[in-house]
């Protein structure tokens, strides 16, 4: 009776896209059979972005891409790419409404003036007095 020869697999199939990929771009999952996730890790970002946006915003990955397109990547105000954190969606606190990407600096200058524009203000004439 032959014997089985054990094979080591350096390639799986990720379910999402269909791509097959190195062992090393899925997530290891010791209670699966060949010892990783069936989605790539690059599927399981795109997902988990997706979900977080639906959940608390009620919009999907796709609105998104399509507001970062229309803003040619850039921070709606200052212009900037975001660096390595990216683009952040900006949305009212009170309603939720989604309003524009940002970048950190901009999106936390609104934030920690309360999106009060009384505050905006007096900071801007702060800024041009000084």
């Amino acid at each position: 009776m032959a014997r089985l020869q054990a094979v080591e697999l350096t390639t799986a199939l990720c379910r999402t896209c269909g791509e097959t990929k190195s062992r090393e771009e899925f997530h290891k999952r010791n209670n699966r059979p060949i010892g990783i996730a069936n989605q790539c890790k690059t599927c399981v970002a795109e997902y988990q972005q997706n979900w977080r946006y639906q959940s608390r915003y009620g919009i999907s990955l796709k609105v998104v891409e399509d507001m970062k397109k229309e803003q040619k990547g850039l921070c709606y105000i200052c212009g900037d790419d975001g660096g390595k954190r990216g683009l952040m969606l900006d949305h009212t606190h009170e309603t939720n409404e989604i309003r524009k990407l940002l970048c950190k600096h901009c999106n936390w200058a609104i934030g920690h003036a309360r999106e009060d524009t009384k505050v905006l203000k007096k900071m801007i004439d702060y800024i041009e007095e000084h």
